[in-house]
């Protein structure tokens, strides 16, 4: 099996030193990375032409700015190539030595394929994915674009099946959102599509869309990326960072439960079963689930609680408002911790925004001293649900003494922000070219 790697670039160029020394390093030899130019300086010249000099099988291939990022490029590449399968690296992560061994395994038992992503944020935190994409809910939502698929390092599929697209990689509408996931929606309208899914993760994403790196320079990305690059080799190293205390699953999780329906479901087990998943000990290999087979899902004890919290928080504001056992139980999880109750009730908010604010509600009437955040988290989440006008009528309607509060000052900076649909991206914004 011969691998095409795609690496897209635009503005990272020295952060590549990283990424791209951690493709060389894979177990498997035979690839062939294509380093996409997107309107990158002319620095990304120099250091293209010291990979190609150490290593016949990289090449760099520059173009003027895209739209976006450059989708249409790939295609191309893809079409010319004689690999059997193609995989992605994003410019600013690292891949562990075993990734093309992952998505080998996966690639022979089905024509798309994904893992469990890894997130290292800023503050040191982790999110761990989890999605069985085999399951018939996950393949409807990608098609319709709603944002459960995983990312590009944590996505392969087989060339011969790319060619059956009657479209492939485009440059994707500014209002389409994401991409990646505007591609992904295109295999998944294939009737027949075979999907092989696994917890198991060969790639550590350091989310760039945050405060600390958007706009950060790509000196500052390639210092950040250079210890983990020492460790990423290390054997067992991503599994160890699954059950590291500060790794969650719970945005995921609930992002899962989401749109599989667990709501619906009475009991957690349910819940994860609806979704195609079965947690196993945090020690156990994860298995390969095809075609929406019940996907092995290691899980800390911590995991498992953000897990019920995840579920307890549909179930009580979605599946069954007003029982008030599960309200409690609810209540009891999220304690008195105010952070606890804004996460759980702004993811909430993606799929369930009624609900959301019911949340709200009980929130309020739980926690004493809550009136004010509790108004203003009304504002921020209406905004964020696409209802600017009722959002700012909340904030309207505040009085007078709560204007000067930094609270304040930052809920209203939010409700600004999404009253254009563009604005609701603030980094594609500020991304986008010159017209």
């Amino acid at each position: 099996m011969k691998y095409l790697i795609l690496c897209p670039t635009y503005n990272h160029a020295d952060a590549l030193f990283m990424s791209v020394a951690s493709a060389r390093a894979q177990q498997i030899e035979d690839w062939e990375l294509v380093i996409v130019g997107d309107g990158a300086p002319p620095r990304m010249d120099q250091i293209a032409a010291e990979f190609t000099a150490q290593d016949a099988r990289i090449r760099y291939v520059p173009h003027p700015k895209g739209p976006r990022y450059g989708e249409t490029y790939r295609d191309a590449i893809i079409r010319d190539s004689d690999a059997d399968v193609v995989c992605h690296l994003s410019d600013d992560d690292l891949w562990a030595p075993d990734q093309l061994d992952i998505m080998g395994a996966l690639l022979r038992e089905a024509e798309w394929v994904n893992q469990s992503e890894i997130r290292l944020l800023p503050d040191g935190s982790l999110q761990s994915g989890v999605l069985n994409h085999g399951k018939p809910e996950f393949r409807a939502a990608a098609q319709n674009r709603k944002h459960v698929s995983s990312g590009l390092n944590y996505v392969g599929y087989r060339r011969d099946t790319y060619l059956k697209l009657p479209e492939g990689w485009t440059d994707a509408p500014w209002e389409e959102g994401q991409s990646d996931q505007y591609m992904w929606a295109k295999f998944m309208r294939l009737p027949e599509l075979s999907i092989a899914s696994t917890m198991r993760c060969g790639a550590l994403k350091l989310t760039s869309h945050t405060d600390k790196r958007f706009g950060a320079t790509p000196e500052f990305r390639a210092v950040e990326l250079g210890p983990w690059l020492a460790r990423i080799g290390r054997p067992g190293f991503m599994d160890s960072l699954r059950k590291k205390k500060k790794a969650s699953v719970y945005d995921r999780i609930a992002r899962v439960f989401a749109v599989s329906g667990g709501a619906e479901c009475a009991t957690l087990a349910e819940a994860f079963d609806r979704a195609g998943l079965r947690p196993v000990d945090q020690d156990a290999t994860p298995n390969i689930a095809v075609n929406g087979a019940l996907m092995d899902v290691p899980l800390t004890a911590a995991q498992l609680d953000q897990a019920t919290l995840a579920w307890l928080t549909l179930r009580s504001l979605v599946g069954a408002p007003g029982d008030a056992a599960q309200e409690q139980a609810l209540v009891d999880m999220l304690g008195t911790q105010r952070p606890r109750w804004i996460k759980a009730l702004h993811l909430l908010n993606q799929d369930f925004p009624d609900a959301a604010m019911d949340g709200v509600a009980l929130f309020e009437a739980r926690l004493d001293g809550t009136a004010r955040p509790a108004q203003l988290l009304r504002a921020v989440l209406a905004a964020r649900a696409g209802d600017a006008a009722t959002a700012q009528a909340i904030l309207d309607d505040t009085p007078q003494a709560w204007h000067s509060g930094q609270d304040f000052q930052n809920a209203q900076s939010v409700v600004k922000s999404f009253q254009t649909p563009s604005a609701r991206r603030p980094w594609l914004t500020q991304a986008r070219p010159p017209a």
